[in-house]
């Protein structure tokens, strides 16, 4: 087995084994769902253990943890300025990545959705590679599907993860509910941001 697919499995065993040895809220493994862990992990920005899919806040690096870290083109504390197609429709932006401390043949997606902790995960279409060897980076063009009349614009919030698979199942799905369902080993989820969207 995979060891970073078995220190996965073992996040649960470890959290019961401190919560009996008196483990506080802090320690992180109280998380009662997948929101909760991601919620953890942006504000702690370390990495948290949930069923077989580990959650990490993006572009930090959790040394804790391990190596594994990414890195985006996004401004935690912006926005994100998204072309509009046609009002009410799908708009779209590129989002950059850089992964750091995986296997070469690791499989990367990005997930969308908005800030809503009941919307469903979109994940988006392969990423294209731009750089190789040990520090190779990636852009893929993402879109948003909103409901007609209710484009994101200012005030509304929409959230992104880098999805990893170590050991990547076929075919990937192309709409989650939760990310754990993806299949996916790591999460590396961004803070909400406000979609701003341009006319194209």
């Amino acid at each position: 087995m995979n060891p970073r697919r078995l220190l996965s499995m073992m996040w649960p065993i470890l959290a019961l084994t401190l919560a009996a040895c008196g483990g506080s809220g802090s320690s992180g493994f109280d998380i009662a769902n997948e929101n909760a862990a991601i919620e953890r992990a942006l504000e702690t920005r370390e990495c948290v253990g949930f069923e077989n899919l580990i959650v990490c806040p993006a572009d930090a690096v959790a040394p804790a943890h391990g190596p594994e870290h990414v890195d985006t083109n996004l401004d935690p504390t912006g926005s994100v300025s998204c072309e509009q197609r046609s009002p009410g429709g799908r708009c779209n932006f590129m989002l950059a990545f850089a992964p750091v401390g995986f296997p070469p043949d690791t499989i990367f997606r990005v997930a969308s959705r908005r800030s809503d902790p009941g919307a469903p995960w979109a994940i988006g279409v392969e990423p294209v590679r731009s750089g190789f060897g040990s520090a190779p980076s990636y852009e893929v063009q993402v879109e948003l599907d909103v409901p007609v009349g209710d484009a994101p614009g200012p005030g509304v919030s929409v959230q992104f993860a880098v999805l990893a698979f170590i050991e990547p199942r076929a075919p990937l799905p192309t709409e989650v509910e939760r990310l754990v369902v993806s299949g996916a080993d790591y999460a590396f989820v961004t803070a909400p941001l406000t979609a701003e969207t341009q006319p194209r």
